[in-house]
């Protein structure tokens, strides 16, 4: 076991702790609580973590909903769905430590190598989804030559990291109706290929 030095009195230490202390309670009292939350756990996780969970939840409510999710051809996108490849990406409400207020911040959003993304926000109780074209999400932006779009932000509550989340906002709805829209979107993709069975799923089109 390492030797740790005990406990070190003094009046400057014990006001190093004061202050370490009121900037926690003051920390936690402008903090989004999770608590309760179906989302608290993977809110825990580390960053990349979280994106690769929720991608798994994305494709396991897709399956349930008859859309056949084909795996990833390469590392540019998640998934495929009827040969197109779709990109998820998820950010999770934050408070901005410069501005005490709430939003969302997509990090490191590729430019190339899908054809259409899921912007996915999550609330502790409540989701938002912005569902584009890859070329519908760089006509919010001047970085088509560019290898990502750093730091995109979304931003509900709180101020736009930049003008871009903004415009993108207005792309969003009602997350029932903005998935619904995702589902059917897909499955008429796979009718449009002849992939879709009798009963409505659609196959792989691997």
């Amino acid at each position: 076991m390492v030797d740790i030095p005990g406990y070190q009195g003094g009046h400057f230490y014990h006001q190093f702790c004061e202050v370490s202390e009121s900037l926690e309670n003051s920390q936690e009292s402008n903090a989004i609580d999770w608590s309760d939350s179906s989302f608290e756990w993977l809110f825990k996780l580390p960053p990349k973590s979280k994106g690769v969970v929720f991608e798994r939840i994305v494709r396991n409510v897709l399956e349930r909903n008859g859309v056949w999710v084909d795996d990833r051809s390469n590392s540019k996108h998640d998934f495929q769905i009827a040969g197109l490849r779709v990109e998820i990406k998820v950010a999770f409400a934050t408070m901005f430590s410069n501005t005490d207020e709430w939003g969302f911040v997509w990090n490191a959003i590729k430019t190339s190598g899908y054809d259409y993304i899921l912007l996915f926000c999550v609330l502790p109780h409540r989701l938002e989804l912005v569902f584009m074209s890859r070329e519908e999400l760089l006509s919010f932006s001047d970085f088509e030559n560019q290898e990502y779009i750093e730091n995109m932000g979304l931003c509900l509550g709180g101020a736009a990291s930049n003008g871009i989340c903004v415009n993108i906002m207005e792309a969003a709805g009602d997350f029932e109706e903005s998935f619904e829209k995702v589902v059917s979107f897909f499955k008429e993709q796979c009718r449009d290929i002849l992939l879709m069975t009798e009963d409505g799923e659609c196959l792989t089109g691997g």
